[in-house]
C-alpha cells in the first residue's frame, strides 16, 4: 500500500467516525432561595467535583447571572438537570 492510499484510507476513517452532540449543564443564579454552601453541596454530590471547582462554578453563577458545571453527552445533561431541579436549583442545558 502506497503512503498516498494510506492518507486516503485515514481520512476516510476520520471522517465516518461521528462524535455524540456534546451539551452543557447551566447553573442558574437563584438570589436568596439556596445558600452559597447549599449550591455548593449538591454541586459536588451530583458531579463529584472538589469544594472549590463547585465554588467557584457556584461564585460565577452568583457573579454573571449563570455558569457552565460541565459539558456533556444529551442524556447525562438531562439527567444532571433533573436532579439539580429536584434539589431545588435552577439550572437548563444548552447545545454546546
Amino acid at each position: 500500500m502506497s503512503a498516498n492510499e494510506k492518507t486516503q484510507n485515514s481520512t476516510s476513517l476520520k471522517e465516518e467516525i461521528q462524535f455524540p452532540q456534546l451539551y452543557k449543564v447551566i447553573l442558574e443564579n437563584d438570589d436568596f432561595i439556596n445558600t452559597f454552601s447549599r449550591v455548593i453541596k449538591m454541586i459536588m454530590s451530583i458531579f463529584h467535583y472538589d469544594q472549590k471547582t463547585a465554588t467557584e462554578i457556584t461564585y460565577e453563577a452568583h457573579n454573571k447571572g449563570q455558569a457552565v458545571v460541565g459539558r456533556w453527552d444529551r442524556e447525562k445533561c438531562v439527567t444532571y438537570v433533573a436532579q439539580l431541579r429536584n434539589a431545588g436549583i435552577g439550572s437548563h442545558m444548552e447545545q454546546d
